[in-house]
């Protein structure tokens, strides 16, 4: 398993997309018109940062989550609901396989919440996207995520940043009892979490489940750049 995305609650998505801008990311709607609520930002080792902006979110989703009522429709919509209800924080982060279905059907017995949902955007660009996820009921847990198809990446040269930035070079939770956080996924989808291809997951202690950091990787010819005005985004280099 890689690193898929990491996903960052913002209160004002143009703004968060211009901060990133000036740091020197190429950064990508992930759908047009104003109701747009996310926004991309890709790496070349295949990982990427999700920016979210719930308050673009359709009005009905919002009341449900706000209410509480699209809790009782499973793992994926109590993920919704955080979304909606958290402030600006790092939101959540998810793991890719290329054979998510065998996944799901090896470990599925002996996870009876476990859930497989099948998703498709059109982007900005008005090509449409499909991608399965899988949602265990411990929102703790990274959620597994597979392929894009046709692909994720609305441009082939979207990985190119003026910075210089190839990739996510580590991630850091806070969680009370590390040894139980790894074997809980192990338990869940047959897999070491320590063991990612492109990312090192460092896991310290902490009184909750939280992303505390975000490590980015500078290419070998990285031209100077100030980041430090994503320090508020917990990111760093």
């Amino acid at each position: 398993m890689r690193l898929d995305h990491i996903l960052i609650r913002v209160d004002n998505l143009e703004k968060a997309m211009t901060d990133f801008r000036e740091m020197g990311f190429n950064i990508y709607p992930g759908n047009a018109g104003k109701k747009c609520h996310h926004a991309m930002i890709y790496f070349q080792d295949e990982s990427f940062i999700e920016l979210i902006d719930p308050s673009k979110f359709p009005a009905s989703l919002t009341f449900l989550s706000k209410v509480g009522v699209l809790n009782l429709f499973g793992p994926f919509f109590r993920r919704i609901t955080h979304y909606v209800t958290s402030g600006e924080q790092f939101l959540d982060y998810s793991v890719h396989t290329a054979t998510i279905e065998e996944m799901y059907r090896r470990t599925k017995p002996n996870n009876k919440k476990l859930r497989m949902h099948q998703l498709k955007r059109v982007n900005h660009s008005g090509t449409k996207i499909g991608w399965k996820l899988v949602v265990s009921e411990n929102m703790e847990l990274p959620f597994i995520m597979s392929d894009y198809s046709p692909a994720k990446l609305p441009v082939e040269e979207a990985v190119i940043h003026p910075n210089g930035i190839t990739g996510i070079n580590e991630l850091t939770i806070e969680v009370p009892n590390q040894e139980a956080y790894v074997q809980e996924f192990q338990h869940r989808f047959g897999a070491d979490l320590r063991s990612l291809e492109n990312t090192t997951l460092i896991i310290e202690y902490g009184d909750r489940f939280r992303i505390t950091h975000v490590q980015l990787q500078p290419g070998e010819e990285q031209s100077v750049v100030d980041l430090c005005n994503l320090s508020g985004y917990g990111i760093r280099l």
